[in-house]
């Protein structure tokens, strides 16, 4: 992890007291990622537009490997 993200474990430490406390701010991200997406859909007046908007934001995560990579 801190390789990837070029820091030294110190530093990571000094943001993140355990490895589990690290996982959990990874699928806070994660999850409120989703629900941002989620709302953005419902707030459509359309639900076809919503459901739309839900499918392409959803297929867009697929194709990225940064947000594949945290799943």
């Amino acid at each position: 992890i801190c390789a990837e993200a070029g820091v030294s474990p110190g530093a990571l430490y000094r943001y993140f007291r355990s490895k589990d406390d690290l996982i959990v701010a990874l699928v806070e991200a994660d999850r409120e990622h989703a629900l941002a997406m989620l709302h953005a859909a419902l707030d459509r007046a359309d639900p076809r537009d919503g459901l739309r908007a839900l499918v392409v934001a959803a297929a867009a995560d697929l194709r990225d490997p940064d947000r594949m990579a945290m799943r």
